[in-house]
């Protein structure tokens, strides 16, 4: 009977001579899957196949039950979950079922309960027969511990006149470790399904990762934890300010995890346990100094931040800067005013949840969760939490080793509430999880971002694999389960700098266990990332456009000649009523039926499903809400928003909830959320209040900074120096982990081609053909130099790009949209020379900030490409977005700039001068009708919306309208 429809995928290493299979080993299948590649589906699918072909070959009553072994309750639990949602019949097995089998039925047991003999706690194997169908999830379990000694042979006890489907990330580890003959053959003819962690990320799932070396001995232990802290504080940072813009990315708020052994008995049981306590003690010790001692914290982020590797001591043992390019968005703050103070204040509060600091406060709770909190002083939340076994022995060993004025240390009955199980939940006030190893299995958590080895043992391979598995899961865009790198199908913008939340960030307490870990990626041939190599190809402006071409920019006051600035110069916004009414009809949309499934996936009603109810705040719901917390919440929003010059004040913000004031807001939610059963429940309404109140903050914003600077636009000339334009000394980079030879030396083949060829365009100034150049064998990335555009070369990586997703490049490159629309510009005005005699083309990418030209009317509006047409006096302007709209809608404010932009052309009053915009689609024509409730390309063409896919006459219809035919 075929166990599986998966096709084997191994390597050479992992293969073996199959003309020796026997019965014995056909009766068990294996799949190797990386942690979180979809092992569960596959388990469900493989129950149904193995129901379909019993009950086709007439062969189910050979069958007695279905029966699932897990490692511990906790994933028991999680199973029983997942298959009720998958409609599968399932429950926790107790010994009065052994009467009553049943093959329909999934029995979940933990394999700690399977013994020789029954006790109190255990089922005798031989009770069950041995003609099961037998599921075991994390198969490697069992082939080499000696403290699983036995659990093998009760596995195949209870299957040997059955069926067996193993599950697990790290066969091969496990197998390796076993150092056994019979047991390398059986797994090596029985793996139908090789999937791990190499494969998976060279096709793009899961986040990236990079190693922050350990460095070498003697260094400063504290300044190195200190960079972890940042680099994570980076991240939390990042998910804060852009949680709006990376909702459609599923990321969840940044966890820095620490794993390790876990502690049985006071002090250790044995040297691993030791090490484990040690390592704990470690970590507290730094998170006391860090609190207690801000000088020295301050002075070492100001050296890490400002500092080389070499100023600051922190490189490996082969002098290379440990933290080189990890800390590019704190370095930025730094470069544009910020200062160290303000860095320190606010990791105390967005890590520590403190804004004032103080000493470090260690509780643990009494009773049987094992769990210690983290709080300081004697804040209402604490912000980490510590769970490796003996909470007291761990508590009394910090208390005898780290002194009072550092860490205090009590016991709570009452105080607190056990917080693990709702770490995983990105509201949980949990920034910093210290944990054993026994939550590594069955770990339903989505937030791991930087990771932190601890002691966990020598012959314990397997696990570090799992501890790596449970960091790089992502739920991806539309849950692709890809980084966004690799996602073909985006169709909304991509958050700047979101590749730091897409990468596991990992170091070490002590260089053995990095060692360990690194030689794990070599077997697995999967690169190191952890030195960059950085190879840089010059940007060079390539074409003579005179002083012609004409831009848009904010006039210059007469006082100083220098430009009107939003924050120095307009009035400051009010988050008050009355509301302008262009926000009101604007009206800001929150969806809350994705957050309702995330959370109960497979219970939502399908009638809630498929006609979204809509709800308004009432007075009675007004008054439940914290409306201090959701203020300062605000103020932290604006902070990290850069939106400092609005103005909140706490007593105005429920008013603007209030009957007769709710018409800025369209709220879809479920009658069960505004009817809550529990104060769980109610704490929903303070999180979607605060939500629709940041996105009014926002839109505000851009509303009165739109209002401000539509009256004080103007026309200049384009010049040299414009910010649109590179400097002199701007370069692209292309980044690679400094192992990849042979990728090196093609991409620094590349550089040199590329650079030659951009010399000999720029020498000759005039708009030649474009060419496109990429590397030995036409591998990415590609580059297109000269033609009309303003400078060369122009970098792209194209979408999902395979192993090329090793490759780093910054500043971001074009995404296959971008690059198909200039090669088939160019294409079309070679194909149409002869019409257009005697009139100019000009192309230039438009940055998306910092220099580019953006349109506050239609909500931070950055087009990507900017095109002049020049006709004799007559100058044709054209913003140009070649990106999908699967999330727009007809009311899009960029849908709308076509129409905005030409307000702007009636004020500012130039016959000689026409501006437009267009929106060129990737997505299908038939993706988008429902949406806009339009049918015909010629309906989308009125909006300025043409189809790269469905018309191949685009770029004709495109400059015909640029031109007014």
């Amino acid at each position: 009977m075929p166990a599986s429809g998966c096709v084997s995928r191994c390597s050479s290493s992992r293969c073996v001579d199959r003309t020796t299979t026997t019965l014995e080993d056909e009766i068990r299948g294996a799949a190797q899957n990386a942690t979180g590649s979809g092992k569960t589906l596959l388990m469900h699918a493989n129950i149904l196949q193995f129901r379909q072909y019993a009950k086709a070959s007439n062969r189910e009553n050979e069958f007695s039950r279905s029966v699932l072994i897990t490692p511990n309750e906790s994933l028991t639990d999680q199973h029983l979950r997942e298959m009720e949602q998958n409609g599968l019949a399932s429950q926790r097995f107790r010994a009065d079922l052994l009467g009553s089998p049943d093959l329909a039925r999934v029995d979940v047991i933990e394999i700690t309960k399977l013994g020789d003999v029954r006790r109190e706690n255990t089922v005798a194997v031989s009770e069950f027969g041995d003609n099961n169908l037998l599921l075991v999830d994390e198969g490697h379990r069992g082939l080499g511990s000696e403290e699983e000694t036995g659990w093998l042979k009760r596995r195949e006890a209870i299957s040997a006149r059955g069926f067996v489907f193993e599950y697990s990330a790290t066969f091969a580890q496990a197998v390796a470790a076993a150092g056994s003959e019979s047991i390398t053959q059986a797994y090596a003819k029985s793996v139908l399904f090789d999937y791990s962690y190499r494969y998976f990320y060279e096709d793009g799932f899961g986040k990236d990762y990079s190693i922050l070396n350990l460095a070498k001995e003697g260094i400063d232990t504290r300044r190195y934890l200190t960079a972890c802290l940042l680099a994570y504080f980076q991240q939390l940072r990042l998910y804060d300010r852009d949680a709006l813009a990376l909702r459609p990315f599923h990321l969840e708020k940044p966890l820095w995890v620490f794993v390790g052994g876990s502690v049985s008995k006071p002090g250790g049981a044995n040297q691993d346990e030791k090490a484990a306590i040690a390592d704990v003690a470690k970590i507290v010790l730094f998170l006391g100094e860090f609190l207690a001692d801000p000088a020295t914290s301050k002075k070492d982020i100001e050296l890490l931040l400002t500092q080389s590797g070499a100023a600051n001591g922190m490189v490996d043992a082969d002098g290379n800067d440990i933290f080189a390019n990890c800390f590019p968005v704190l370095q930025g703050i730094l470069g544009a005013g910020g200062t160290v103070d303000e860095i320190y204040g606010w990791i105390l509060a967005e890590v520590f949840q403190s804004r004032a600091g103080g000493i470090l406060h260690i509780t643990r709770i009494k009773g049987d969760s094992g769990e210690i909190h983290l709080r300081v002083g004697h804040a209402e939340q604490p912000f980490g939490l510590i769970n490796v076994g003996d909470a007291k022995g761990l508590a009394d060993h910090i208390r005898d080793q780290i002194p009072a004025e550092k860490v205090e240390i009590a016991d709570s009955e009452f105080d607190d509430r056990p917080l693990f199980a709702g770490a995983s939940d990105s509201q949980s006030p949990v920034n910093i999880l210290i944990g054993a190893k026994k939550f590594i299995e069955g770990w339903d958590c989505w937030r791991v971002s930087t990771l932190g080895l601890m002691h966990v043992g020598k012959s314990e391979g397997s696990q570090i694999i799992q501890l790596f598995g449970r960091g790089v899961r992502l739920k991806g865009f539309d849950w692709s389960l890809k980084r966004s790198s690799r996602c073909t199908r985006i169709n909304v913008a991509r958050p700047a700098n979101i590749q730091w939340l897409e990468t596991l960030q990992v170091f070490g307490i002590e260089a053995e266990f990095m060692q360990r870990f690194r030689d794990y990626l070599a077997e697995e041939g999967l690169p190191g990332n952890e030195r960059k190599e950085v190879i840089e190809v010059p940007m060079h402006t390539t074409r003579n456009f005179g002083t012609r071409l004409k831009v848009l920019r904010p006039k210059r006051k007469k006082d100083n000649g220098k430009e009107y600035d939003f924050k120095l110069d307009a009035p400051l916004p009010i988050l008050k009523l009355p509301l302008p009414d262009k926000i009101i009809a604007r009206q800001i949309e929150l969806d809350w039926y994705p957050r309702i499934e995330a959370v109960a996936v497979g219970k939502a009603d399908v009638s809630e499903a498929t006609t979204k109810q809509t709800q308004l705040f009432k007075s009675h719901q007004l008054a439940l809400i914290d409306w201090d917390a959701v203020f300062f919440d605000l103020e932290a929003f604006k902070r990290v928003r850069d939106y400092e010059n609005v103005l909140i004040h706490r007593d105005d913000l429920p008013k603007l909830f209030a009957d007769g004031h709710s018409a800025w807001y369209r709220l879809y939610a479920p009658d069960t959320v505004m009817q809550p059963r529990t104060w769980a429940e109610v704490r929903q309404w303070q999180l979607i209040a605060t939500t629709l109140l940041k996105r009014l903050i926002e839109a505000l914003y851009n509303y009165q900074k739109g209002a401000f600077f539509e009256q004080r636009l103007e026309y200049r000339e384009l010049t040299a120096d414009d910010d649109n334009l590179p400097k002199p000394d701007e370069r692209w980079q292309m980044m690679v982990d400094a192992s990849e030879s042979t990728l090196i030396a093609d991409l620094k083949q590349l550089a040199a081609d590329v650079e030659t060829l951009a010399q000999a365009i720029k020498k000759s100034g005039a708009a030649g053909p474009l060419q496109d150049k990429s590397r030995p064998g036409g591998l990415p990335p590609d580059a297109l130099l000269g033609g009309i555009h303003l400078y060369s070369p122009l970098l792209h990586m194209p979408d999902g790009a395979g192993t090329a997703s090793r490759i780093k490049i910054l500043p971001v490159a074009l995404k296959d949209s971008e690059y198909e629309f200039v090669k088939h510009l160019h294409d079309y005005l070679l194909e149409n020379a002869a019409e257009f005699v005697g009139k100019e083309f000009f192309l230039l990418r438009n940055k998306a900030r910092g220099g580019g030209m953006g349109f506050f009317e239609a909500g931070s509006f950055y087009p990507d490409f900017i095109l002049w047409v020049l006709d004799g006096d007559q100058q044709h302007i054209a913003f140009i977005e070649p990106h999908g709209l699967i999330h727009e809608g007809i009311n899009s404010p960029k849908v709308q700039f076509s129409k905005v932009i030409k307000g702007i052309e009636r004020r500012l009053g130039d016959s000689n001068v026409t501006l437009s915009s267009f929106i060129l689609s990737p997505t299908q024509l038939g993706a988008l009708q429902k949406n806009f409730g339009l049918s015909s390309l010629e309906d989308f063409l009125d909006l300025n919306i043409l189809f790269m896919k469905n018309d191949t006459e685009y770029i004709s219809r495109l400059i015909g309208k640029v031109r007014g035919e």
